[in-house]
């Protein structure tokens, strides 16, 4: 706005100088106006140019805006909505009464139900996914191999910089539990790529452990990362526990001491059968 007033003053000494209104009164004429007129009385009157876009950048600005807090709305619903009862209970229209808006707003910006949980998933990965791929390109551009503690740090370490309030947790948590059919697309679109990075890494640290062992055991990890998530604490069966403890860095100690441990003789005789029978 600072910038348009300026530019509206600075025309002022100009149109003064040719003697021009800024607001010219239109002659009566029995001529039908020509088709240049119009052209020849914006070019002769910037200031007359300048408010109309202004005007015109404001308007789309606020639309912008007002698009953004829609889908910000719709988002947060989905979201809430998602983690109460589930993806397969969770309907559009319940999302959209949820968020204020009508139903056609919230199909004009995410078009389905999948789409809509797929941009709140995203929104709330997308931060993890980031930091990790940092990890990894850190530890892959290094000279020496990485340990299995350090691969295991870079993968599950970035959950410390979930905030406390965060639905991610929450989240994630909720989409494991959904069948397959429901989860597997999300899954494999926000997590496949960096996790079969972090496979590969792990599997040049553990040379001796058979590749498929080596697959299975990060599985295990990732099984347990998500019962992380879903239960801050250890299960009540086993009675009072310290709260002081951090249950993420028992688990990165508990995922690398897993990963490393040697193969037992019916895990490698199954390894092999496995092999043979492919």
């Amino acid at each position: 706005m600072a910038r348009s007033t300026f530019l509206i003053f600075a025309t002022v000494p100009i149109l003064l100088e040719v003697k021009l209104p800024l607001y010219p009164r239109q002659q009566k004429t029995d001529k039908p106006a020509k088709s240049g007129d119009a052209n020849r009385t914006s070019i002769q009157n910037p200031a007359l140019n300048d408010a109309g876009g202004s005007s015109a950048r404001q308007a789309r600005t606020a639309k912008r805006n007002e698009s953004r807090e829609t889908q910000t709305k719709i988002l947060d619903a989905a979201e809430a909505l998602f983690i109460e009862t589930g993806y397969s209970a969770t309907s559009f229209r319940a999302i959209a009464k949820h968020a204020g808006v009508n139903l056609s707003a919230a199909h004009y910006h995410f078009g389905s139900k999948e789409g809509l949980f797929g941009a709140a998933l995203h929104r709330r990965v997308e931060p993890l996914t980031r930091t990790r791929e940092a990890n990894l390109d850190r530890l892959e551009a290094t000279a020496a191999t990485p340990t299995v503690n350090e691969v295991i740090r870079g993968y599950l370490g970035p959950l410390c910089d979930v905030a406390p309030d965060s639905p991610l947790p929450s989240l994630i948590a909720r989409l494991y539990g959904e069948p397959d059919s429901v989860q597997q697309p999300f899954v494999i679109q926000e997590f496949s790529a960096t996790a079969e990075r972090f496979l590969s890494l792990l599997r040049k640290a553990l040379p001796e452990v058979p590749p498929e062992v080596v697959q299975w055991r990060f599985h295990f990890v990732i099984g347990s990362m998500i019962f992380l998530l879903s239960h801050e604490r250890p299960l009540i069966l086993f009675g009072p526990h310290d709260a002081a403890v951090d249950g993420l860095e028992q688990l990165i100690d508990f995922a690398t001491t897993s990963l490393s441990a040697p193969v037992s003789e019916n895990t490698a005789a199954s390894t092999s059968s496995d092999s043979e029978a492919s």
